[in-house]
């Protein structure tokens, strides 16, 4: 009999403590892909399993479907034993789970063909692989507790994904074995954290949209950009459960990190932080430390009435990032904290004009400006159909870096 086996992708992944066991307890997204190992199965008469691999494998030890199979046959009181010929397409120790395909397959189609029960997921966890009682299931879904609680969630639909593995191999055992000698969890959780919001922002948020809607006021710019970041990491946390446990806890630490000392008055906060706290509280629920609350106290009042009878608008539009853009943005330029900067605008210019006149290589530069302002729209107009071919994801790259970059020199000009 022959049939195939397989491979599957986490599109998240969060370790948490060890059990007693010596196992950690995980929470993943997974979903079966179309990339395949061949198994061909037949009974034989010797008393023990022929396993062969085709290419070649070096093992340490008895592989994941010799492990299945003694595993049936403890569980059922069977006593057949088996040949098994195995054609690999999955790299090995890639991640994308082939072995403990490959068990999962033999187990599904030995119970199925000899009509036996099924293992305990709890002992095929232990005894096979965290991931051997998702691949009895193959279909998307989130495993959690060892790998033996299974919940199929087909809501995620068809994607498309490249895949590509690096030369050097990772085993399982070697990468927890890493995680478990990594020092301050907290800064993993950052680190994961921040490369799923990339992630997120990457395929929830429009550059375009989020200029076009940008406030026209530049001193509450960096709060819109804040605003948008929620938005597309709550849009994640709710197709992806890990991932909205790893928002919430690094932002329970992220928001331990603001608690400042000594604060007496509002002058001694930021609003940027307070506003930080008041999203965290409002749109992830996260619980606000004493330190916390300290904060948002001086500014609370000001978000609240701006912002607290538009919530459930803001959050019914979360995937329509037009509308939540455009919202966000009425509300900022609405509220009265922000210094407005037509006056500084108006005596920059006119501080320009007065330099202008009483420069005597102004009628000179003018004439250089617009010949090079004639040269730029040349230029413009020949290389318009050039422009429309960049890379797409060069070009976000190059977005994200500017975004990063915007929100990092904007200076916030609070009212006094």
């Amino acid at each position: 009999m022959k049939f195939l086996s397989s491979a599957k992708i986490n599109l998240n992944l969060e370790v948490n403590s060890e059990t007693k066991d010596g196992l950690h307890t995980l929470t993943s997204y997974l979903i079966p892909i179309d990339f395949y190992d061949v198994i061909e199965i037949n009974e034989t008469d010797e008393r023990n399993d022929k396993i062969i691999f085709t290419p070649d494998i070096e093992l340490k030890g008895k592989s994941t479907i010799e492990k299945s199979l003694d595993l049936v046959r403890e569980s059922n009181s069977f006593e057949k034993y088996f040949e098994v010929k195995v054609t690999k397409n999955i790299p090995i120790e890639g991640g994308l789970g082939g072995g403990s395909s490959n068990a999962g397959s033999i187990i599904k189609y030995i119970c199925s063909t000899y009509d036996l029960a099924l293992p305990k997921n709890e002992d095929i966890a232990k005894k096979v692989g965290s991931d051997v009682p998702y691949f009895i299931e193959g279909k998307p879904g989130v495993i959690s507790g060892i790998g033996e609680e299974v919940s199929i969630d087909e809501s995620i639909g068809d994607l498309d994904i490249l895949i590509a593995t690096p030369h050097e191999k990772i085993s399982t055992v070697d990468a927890f074995q890493a995680f478990d000698k990594l020092g301050d969890k907290n800064q993993f959780k950052k680190l994961r954290a921040e490369t799923d919001s990339e992630a997120l922002k990457r395929r929830f948020s429009n550059r375009k949209l989020l200029n076009k809607n940008s406030p026209k006021n530049p001193s509450c710019r960096t709060l819109y950009h804040l605003a948008e970041k929620v938005r597309y990491e709550l849009l994640g946390s709710e197709m992806l459960k890990g991932i909205s446990k790893n928002f919430k806890d690094n932002y329970k630490y992220r928001l331990q990190s603001l608690e400042q000392t000594k604060i007496k008055k509002k002058e001694d906060t930021n609003i940027i932080d307070a506003f930080e706290i008041y999203m965290t509280n409002k749109f992830f629920d996260v619980k606000l430390s004493p330190g916390n609350k300290e904060i948002l106290q001086f500014w609370e009042n000001d978000f609240n009435k701006s912002i607290d009878k538009h919530l459930s608008f803001l959050k019914a539009n979360l995937e329509n990032q037009e509308i939540y853009n455009n919202k966000f943005s009425e509300i900022l330029e609405s509220m009265d904290i922000f210094e407005n900067d037509d006056t500084t605008e108006k005596e920059n210019d006119e501080k320009d004009d007065t330099q202008d006149q009483n420069n005597p290589n102004n009628n000179e530069d003018k004439e250089n400006e617009q010949s090079s302002k004639s040269s730029e729209d040349e230029n413009i107009s020949q290389g318009m159909d050039s422009e429309d071919d960049v890379n797409e994801f060069r070009l976000d790259d190059q977005l994200a870096n500017e975004n990063n970059e915007d929100m990092e020199s904007e200076n916030v000009i609070q009212k006094k």
